[in-house]
This record gives C-alpha cells, structure tokens and sequence, in this order.
C-alpha cells in the first residue's frame, strides 16, 4: 500500500457496517475512529476490527467527535468519512493529490439504493449535495481553521457540515467539487431518511438560535417557497411528492427545537418566553 500522510476521521457510536468503511482503505495512513456515546460493547467491536487509532467521547455529538479527532490526528491534511459509507478505488490517493492544489476537496457521493422507494430517497439527497461542502468525503488542510475560526460547532449536533459549508464559501477558502472522487453510501431507507430530515431541521434552527447565520431571516419564513419549489423545480412526481414529506418532517424539527430543546442547548425560559 501506497503511504500517504493524511489522517482520515471516520466517527461512529454503533453503526456495524464501519468494517465495511475501513476495508475499503487502500493507502496507507493514519485512521482516527471517533466514538461518541458508544457502549463497551461498540467499542471492544470495533477494536476487534481494527488496529486503527480510537478517541472516545461520552456524547453522540458528530461536531465535537470530529474535532476531538481532528486535535488529535498527527497530519495537517484531514479527510472526513462515514462509517456507513465506503471508498472507491483509489478515492483517498485522488483526495490527496486535489490537497496539494486546493484548501477544501469534497468527493461525489453515490447514495445506493435497492428499491424504488430507496431511489427516491437517493434522488432526493444527491439534490441536497450539489454544489455543498458536506460530509461524507470531505477533505481539509486543518490549517484553515486560522480563516473559518472553528471546524465543528459542538452545539448543533446535526448539521455541523452545513455551518462549515457556510464558512468555507463566506471566507473564500480555495475549494473543488470532484466528480473523480467517489464516496458510495449504503441504501437508506424512507423512515431513515426522515428521521435524518427531523434531526436536520433541529440542528439547522440550533444555529440560528446562535446566530451562527448573522442577520440571515429565520428559515421557517422561506418554508412556503421551499414547498413550493419540490413542485416546480422536480419533475419527477415522486420526487415531489417525497420532497414535500421531506420538507415537512425538516420543519417539525425545526419547531421541536424552538420550543422543546432537546438537547438542552439553551435554558427553556429563553426559549418558551
């Protein structure tokens, strides 16, 4: 295996197909496995699995398992993965040589699907990633923390990429898109999805809470349009029809977490006043 100096961060707190992820590692490097809010079961798994290096935090929070990761990697150049996803052939080396010319790389995911109903929920997600910096298959050199003043907000909890994403493109960081890079994601299911939709729009009204988007108006008052665009822009019915119940199961969320805060990020008489 070719030797390259990257560290590649794959966090997780039980998800099994994480084998799957780091057998599809072929360069040689440094691997940082993230637990977060794993039980001694998880972890004594994936220590069995792997000889890989592993930080552990007491918390399922992704911001805060990446950045306990990234302090701890020993090389500038930082590559971010899921544990549900795998490379392709030669991805990581592809990665690295992109480094040596851009500040910021992220990769093309392919969501997989089995059927009909999973290719809906594929179609829906690529959608979501075109011209974004999200993670899986994100790739960084570290040193531009110094420009975007953080990685990952611990706060969020969901939708840490998309705070980075934010920063990435507001600071002018030197970033590519790469069609050559591919990062395949295992199928997801309907209920999967919407679940992740839910956990999106709690993390999405987390940062505005915080301010993290400036003077950006508050989201809920652009929800009409975003409907209203699943019927325009697609021209897939199902994907309309889908991307509405989507919409919908991102906005229960984003109240969830204006009136309940399940996550205790803020103290409940300043939201409920």
């Amino acid at each position: 295996m070719k030797k390259l100096p990257i560290t590649i961060i794959i966090p997780s707190k039980d998800d099994f197909d994480i084998k799957r992820c780091i057998d599809s590692i072929d360069v040689e490097a440094e691997i940082i496995i993230a637990l977060n809010g794993s039980t001694e079961a998880y972890k004594n798994f994936v220590y069995n699995v792997s000889n890989a290096k592993t930080i552990s935090i007491r918390d399922a929070n992704l911001g805060k398992a990446f950045d306990c990761a990234i302090n701890a990697a020993t090389n500038d150049l930082i590559l971010l993965m899921n544990s549900d996803c795998v490379f392709s052939p030669n991805a990581i080396e592809i990665f690295y040589s992109l480094l040596q010319k851009y500040e910021c790389v992220r990769g093309k995911i392919i969501f997989q699907y089995d059927n009909s109903l999973q290719k809906i929920v594929s179609l829906n997600r690529e959608q979501a990633y075109n011209g974004n910096i999200y993670n899986p298959g994100l790739a960084f050199n570290r040193k531009i923390k110094d420009r975007i003043g953080y990685f990952f907000d611990h706060d969020i909890h969901w939708t840490e990429d998309a705070d980075f994403n934010r920063r990435v493109k507001a600071f002018n960081v030197n970033y590519y898109i790469s069609d050559d890079v591919k990062i395949f994601h295992k199928p997801v299911s309907v209920m999967h999805d919407l679940k992740s939709a839910f956990r999106i729009g709690i993390g999405r009204r987390i940062a505005e809470m915080k301010n993290l988007y400036g003077t950006y108006p508050e989201q809920w008052r652009f929800f009409p349009k975003f409907i209203k665009d699943q019927w325009r822009k697609k021209k897939y019915l199902p994907l309309k029809v889908y991307g509405t119940i989507w919409w919908l199961s991102y906005i229960t969320g984003y109240f969830y977490q204006t009136f309940f805060d399940p996550y205790r990020v803020f103290k409940c008489e300043e939201i409920c006043k």
